[in-house]
């Protein structure tokens, strides 16, 4: 199967950011483990702001199953984010219908990474929002089948009665005219862009007060199966036990979330989507995230960065067998307890 890169297949490239340094206001304070993974380091290292483009494509072909774009028969590259190569291929040698989208505005999408609630808040709402917010030219959202949380976002940021064409997985589309931005293709995650980080200050400041505020939160990860920390039950008794509220975020509707977030003063807890939140806190509010130690994925180190918050982290012990992304662990609550006694000399 033969690529393109999207600067190639594109009519038009425009810049709506540009990379610099970010001179952000929080600490940084990393535990005693992670010098035992060097991996890691990069977790104190200095934070970019993003580089953002938007690409006017024409003529393009989009597997709504898989969100990746084909032009002249080539796969456009940076659309395959999140999907191997195998995937790939199968969208490709797909025999789908070919449907035209017979629409006067040009096309707006989200990629395949959506479906999560950390790459819908920080890579789909951005992109939908900054593409609505062209004035020059009328656009139409294009997207698959959206959850309530999704809806309920659209909603926040003023886009819920923008006409919308709901993709079929199971179809090919033909689009004459499509927008498409950094946001899709993962480029800014690790980064602070102004433009994510106003679409996410509009959702904050469209939420009422609804939540019964709580200074210091616990996002617990009982209700996923994946990367589960075997005593983390031992872990939420004891810090129920020194007064943190402990919170599914999944079982929370959006705006409760939001105002949850936004009112805390310290949030605690293992990586994972969850703690996407964090980009509704205020300036200052600290982040402490405990991460194993087979999956030192830096992203929300950079979110909480981005919005200004303070972020101590430590590492833990992981299960060496199995994928990465699933590996159970175990929390020394030992050392939590240690650095609670640290927070709350700092924090209360």
């Amino acid at each position: 199967m033969e690529r393109t890169s999207i600067e190639a297949a594109a009519e038009e490239v425009v810049f709506l950011e540009r990379s610099a340094t970010f001179a952000g206001r929080g600490c940084v304070r990393l535990g005693g483990s992670f010098a035992l993974y060097p991996a890691a380091s990069y977790f104190a290292s200095p934070v970019e702001s993003a580089t953002v483009r938007e690409f006017w494509l024409r003529d393009v072909v989009l597997d709504a199953d898989s969100m990746l774009f084909f032009k002249d028969g080539q796969l456009i590259g940076e659309t395959r984010y999140l999907q191997s190569a195998d995937e790939c291929e199968r969208a490709f040698g797909a025999q789908k219908q070919v449907r035209k989208v017979e629409t006067p505005e040009a096309v707006a999408v989200v990629s395949i990474g959506r479906r999560n609630y950390y790459h819908w808040l920080v890579q789909a709402a951005p992109a939908i929002d900054t593409a609505l917010r062209r004035r020059d030219r009328p656009i139409r959202l294009a997207l698959p089948p959206l959850t309530v949380w999704q809806r309920d976002t659209l909603a926040l940021l003023g886009h819920e009665r923008v006409p919308r064409l709901d993709l079929a997985r199971e179809l090919h589309y033909f689009i004459p005219d499509l927008v498409y931005n950094d946001f899709l293709n993962g480029s800014t995650n690790f980064s602070s862009s102004r433009l994510a980080l106003a679409t996410l200050r509009r959702m904050r400041e469209n939420v009422r007060p609804s939540y019964v505020p709580h200074r210091w939160i616990y996002v617990a990860r009982t209700d996923s199966p994946q990367r589960v920390a075997i005593n983390e039950p031992a872990l939420i008794e004891y810090l129920r036990q020194e007064g943190v509220h402990i919170v599914v975020p999944g079982s929370l509707d959006l705006a409760d979330q939001i105002d949850l977030f936004r009112s805390t003063r310290v949030v605690i807890g293992p990586h994972g989507a969850g703690l996407s939140n964090v980009v509704f806190c205020q300036q200052g509010t600290l982040l402490y995230e405990l991460l194993p130690a087979r999956y030192t994925n830096a992203c929300f180190n950079r979110l909480a960065r981005a919005c200004e918050l303070d972020y101590w982290a430590d590492i833990f012990a992981a299960e060496e067998h199995g994928p990465a992304a699933r590996c159970r662990w175990q929390i020394d609550v030992s050392v939590v307890k240690d650095r609670m006694r640290m927070i709350r000399a700092m924090y209360s």
